[in-house]
């Protein structure tokens, strides 16, 4: 999908599009164009004014995957709003993706100028919210960006892009919005670094830690579910209250499927009791977060834990 724009650049010449006229352009995988017999993809343009022709992408299902502008008759320069779509299993928070199809949800908006990214990009989370905030100039990154936690929504980092490298101050943030780190960063190299200890957080802090028996647990209930043909990589977040028991799990991204993810969900909000994490002066149970990553390989799978960083304070985060 993040090729896709591109990729219509490469066959819009084989597609002459009539004025007030809605054409139909069935396509293969690889988006050289076929009949609908053959095709995985179909295209439809309409043209609503002298620079301005509307492209929208569906699969066969007729479920939307693109949408967007283009100025000139042969599709090759992409001007105006964009919207990435992908397939979700579940209806998206997103109030847009649920009157276009309750099995996509919105990926990604965007906007071009005369054939170059342009503006503000935004890539979503599976519920809808806010991943990525990103401003683009000529094409390349420049100025704000901003990163979201998927547990909370809350704003994780924020920096400047020059030409696609990191450029001036650069802070991360805990769950509470608090800065707990700033960098200085020149032409995409660190230069200088100053950690902070917030509201006492920092002080005696020691993140959730699993019960001993967990790794039996987790194979134990996860051997079942593999087989040979089997590949993927998941992300699993959840909540660890004060008192150690699991909840919120959800699987981060796209996951493997509907009925794996079920099955991974069940798992661990059946998973024996953690260890709280304790904070503060004197030390006492805070909500923590954690985060598992399995990858598996031909039916072969490892995993292992993203939690808390200690030194940094930070109760969790998935930066991409």
């Amino acid at each position: 999908m993040k090729n896709l724009v591109l990729t219509l650049f490469l066959i819009s010449a084989m597609f002459m599009v009539k004025a007030q006229r809605l054409a139909k352009t069935f396509m293969k995988g690889d988006f050289s164009p076929t009949d609908s017999a053959h095709a995985v993809v179909y295209m439809t343009c309409t043209h609503v004014s002298d620079t301005a022709w509307v492209v929208k992408l569906y699969g066969m299902d007729d479920t939307i995957k693109q949408t967007g502008t283009y100025k000139d008759e042969k599709l090759s320069i992409p001007h105006g709003k964009f919207v990435i779509y992908m397939k979700s299993h579940s209806m998206a928070r997103n109030e847009t993706a649920k009157t276009v199809d309750t099995l996509n949800r919105i990926w990604q908006t965007g906007y071009y100028k005369n054939g170059i990214k342009d503006s503000t990009w935004t890539e979503y989370f599976k519920d809808g919210y806010p991943e990525h905030i990103s401003t683009y100039a000529n094409g390349m990154l420049n100025g704000l960006h901003e990163n979201y936690r998927f547990d909370t929504h809350t704003r994780s980092a924020k920096g400047n892009f020059k030409n696609d490298k990191k450029d001036g101050e650069w802070d991360a943030f805990n769950k509470h919005g608090e800065v707990i780190d700033k960098g200085i960063y020149n032409n995409g190299v660190l230069v200088s670094e100053e950690r902070i200890h917030v509201n006492d957080v920092a002080v005696n802090y020691q993140s959730a830690t699993p019960p001993f028996n967990f790794s039996n647990y987790i194979d134990k209930n996860l051997k079942p579910m593999m087989y040979s043909d089997l590949n993927g990589d998941l992300l699993i977040g959840f909540d660890i209250t004060t008192e150690g028991k699991i909840t919120n799990v959800r699987i981060i991204g796209r996951g493997i499927s509907e009925q794996f993810n079920k099955g991974i969900i069940r798992i661990f909000e059946n998973c024996p009791a953690w260890k709280p994490a304790y904070a503060g002066n004197p030390r006492k149970p805070v909500q923590d977060g954690s985060a598992i990553s399995i990858k598996i390989v031909d039916g072969d799978y490892s995993y292992s834990s993203i939690g808390s960083n200690e030194q940094k304070a930070r109760f969790y985060e998935v930066d991409h």
